[in-house]
Order: C-alpha cells, then sequence, then structure tokens
C-alpha cells in the first residue's frame, strides 16, 4: 500500500489520513497555446496524470499563480504525442510522434486546470499535504539520503 493514494475517478488524494479533494481536469490554454515536454522542450498535446506507482521526492515552494504555494514533485512520467505549432505557439497538429515528459506533480492552481498535474482543490489542503510531505522526507533523510521518497500510488 501507498503512503500517498491519487484516486481520478474520485478525483480524491489520500494522505495521512485525510481526503483531500483534487481535480486532473488537463487541457490547452484558452489562446490555444501549451506546454513543452520535459526535458526535450517538444511541444505536446497534454495528458492526465500517469496511473501507476511513483514516488514523492520533494516540496519546492512557487510564486506562479498556477504553482503556487508549493509544488509537490513526483517521478511521474509518460510518453505523450507531439504537436507543430505556429510562430505564435498555437497548436495545429499532431505530428505522429510521442515523446517523453516528466515534471507531473501536485499543486494549487487559480486556474481550472493543468496541463497534467495533480490540481488541489483548495489551498489549505495542499499546504497541509506540503508539510505532512516535507516534514516525513526530513525523517527519511535523517535515516538514509538516497532512499528519501515517499510512495503514491495513482490510479
Amino acid at each position: 500500500m501507498s503512503d500517498v493514494t491519487y484516486t481520478a475517478a474520485s478525483k480524491l488524494i489520500t494522505a495521512y489520513g485525510r481526503e483531500i479533494l483534487v481535480d486532473n481536469t488537463v487541457r490547452l490554454n484558452r489562446d490555444g497555446t501549451g506546454p513543452r515536454s520535459v526535458p526535450d522542450g517538444l511541444p505536446y498535446m497534454p495528458q492526465g496524470f500517469p496511473p501507476g506507482q511513483w514516488k514523492i521526492t520533494g516540496v519546492f515552494p512557487r510564486t506562479a499563480d498556477d504553482l503556487a504555494p508549493f509544488f509537490i514533485s513526483t517521478t511521474a512520467w509518460r510518453m505523450v504525442p507531439e504537436w507543430t505549432v505556429d510562430a505564435s505557439g498555437k497548436f495545429l497538429d499532431a505530428t505522429g510522434r510521442w515523446v517523453h515528459d516528466a515534471a507531473y506533480g501536485i499543486h494549487f492552481s487559480t486556474l481550472d486546470f493543468t496541463w497534467g498535474c495533480i490540481r488541489v482543490v483548495n489551498r489549505a489542503d495542499l499546504e497541509w499535504l506540503a508539510s505532512q510531505v516535507t516534514e516525513e522526507l526530513a525523517e527519511l533523510r535523517k535515516l538514509d539520503p538516497a532512499q528519501a521518497w515517499i510512495s503514491m500510488e495513482a490510479a
């Protein structure tokens, strides 16, 4: 059993004895622009948070409206369809190629969508989760820095 469980169908994260309301609505920006893959920087059509067994590896302060106040990083990754874009960055057509994308995490956002991350609906819930993860990772680093990660299951 994982320490943190994300269930897309019920829109919940279960962690540290609590259920946290989340969302994984994924789309391009309203102007038709969108994300670039990590690490290659190629335009791709965003997909939901990938199902599987992952590791939570850190909590990072952020100031951007779509990521603040914290970004909880995971090892999640997936293959996503690459797209062509015009000079202004608007998505045009799928190329038929698939590209590797990483940098999937858990965060709050003032927007009602993400490019694949899990969006915690209530900022206070994200702040609480980030504090729990930070405390656990600190304890694990004391024991063995190489094993300082928290198990996560996404279904």
